[in-house]
């Protein structure tokens, strides 16, 4: 039943969606709070996966919060949330850990994250389908976000497929989704899984929650297709 809903879905998405720049994502929302953060994305009905699963973020054997993945269900969306300790974004915390400035499939982050580089940490056993990396940027201004990458996506779906939608409200940028295909070596192996993307954005010392359900047209293209 995953692999059937995964792939028609996003079979049905990719053929939709490629030529009419249709939004990936229904709502965002972020909450910066006195000691934590938490940020989630509805996606839209076609890119609806069948998983439910809640995962911790533990760094050196130290848990900072956590994500959670839910299934479309009773009216409610696909939505994938993420809750971090602000005390995860301190330096020492990720000692030792070389930084990325791309995503799962080796396409690169989006530019808008400065400086253009995260932390990417795997999280082993996910989903026998899916595999699942936080993404934590630590030096101000901070950043959290989300890749699901999906096995069962290969060969099924447009190699180099980039779709991507801004979350802007008050002239910022304050996350953006994306959708990315699977890439493949020359002799037809997979060399990275396509999947879901999303990533938030904020800065030390702000408060408040930034909620947004309503996009401009604009806000969502066809970033990259070869």
């Amino acid at each position: 039943m995953l692999q059937k809903s995964l792939t028609l879905g996003l079979l049905l998405a990719a053929m939709t969606s490629l030529s009419s720049c249709k939004k990936v994502v229904d709502k965002f929302s972020l909450d910066l709070g006195d000691n934590s953060v938490t940020t989630a994305v509805n996606f839209v009905p076609e890119f609806g996966l069948n998983v439910d699963r809640t995962v911790d973020i533990v760094v050196k054997g130290v848990k900072y919060g956590s994500v959670s993945i839910s299934s479309p269900q009773n009216g409610e969306p696909f939505k994938i949330a993420l809750t971090a300790e602000l005390e995860m974004f301190l330096p020492e915390v990720w000692e030792g850990f070389a930084p990325t400035n791309t995503l799962p499939n080796g396409e690169a982050l989006p530019n808008w994250i400065q400086p253009n580089e995260l932390i990417a940490v795997d999280v082993p056993n996910f989903n026998e389908h899916v595999d699942l990396t936080v993404y934590v940027g630590f030096k101000n201004p901070y950043y959290v976000g989300v890749a699901l990458s999906l096995k069962i996506l290969d060969g099924r779906y447009p190699e180099g497929l980039g779709l991507s939608q801004a979350f802007r409200k008050n002239n910022k940028t304050w996350g953006q989704g994306m959708v990315y295909g699977p890439t493949y070596e020359d002799d037809g192996s997979v060399r990275s899984h396509g999947g879901l993307f999303f990533v938030a954005g904020f800065s030390k010392g702000q408060k408040g929650k930034i909620l947004l359900n309503n996009f401009k047209k604009s806000d969502a293209q066809l970033i990259k297709l070869h």
